[in-house]
């Protein structure tokens, strides 16, 4: 369960070495800070007791950019999980897995590649071609 802190006065500040003009900083219990800059675009920022920077809120005129920066990033929801964008990318450095427990489609509107430097296995009950 979450515990509601209150923030006084002395929590936010007008300055640090990482603000400028008219931005605001607040120092959190745990040791996180956050800053709100307003410099043309609209930025809310979380930092890390250490100063690295964790989360990132920018407010466009094209719509808000959120941009995380952490060892982990788990999702979980009990019903729908959806994507959808212009261009989606996925990357693993290393592994990378997708598993269903139940059916598993993959559709293309156009042509699609599958690229391995390695053997590419492809196991199933019946396997149809074309």
């Amino acid at each position: 369960m979450s515990k509601n802190v209150p923030l006084k006065k002395k929590d936010i500040t007008d300055s640090s070495n990482r603000l400028q003009n008219d931005d605001k900083e607040i120092k959190l219990p745990s040791g996180r800070s956050i800053s709100v800059k307003i410099n043309g675009e609209e930025e809310l920022e979380v930092f890390s007791p250490d100063g690295k920077l964790e989360l990132k809120v920018r407010l466009t005129k094209d719509g808000p950019t959120l941009s995380l920066e952490c060892g982990s990033l788990n999702l979980k929801a009990s019903e729908n999980i959806s994507l959808r964008a212009k261009k989606v990318e996925i990357k693993a450095d290393e592994d990378a897995s997708l598993e269903s427990g139940g059916k598993l489609k993959i559709d293309s509107e156009k042509q699609m590649d599958i690229r391995s430097t390695e053997n590419v296995k492809v196991v199933g009950k019946l396997i149809y071609l074309n």
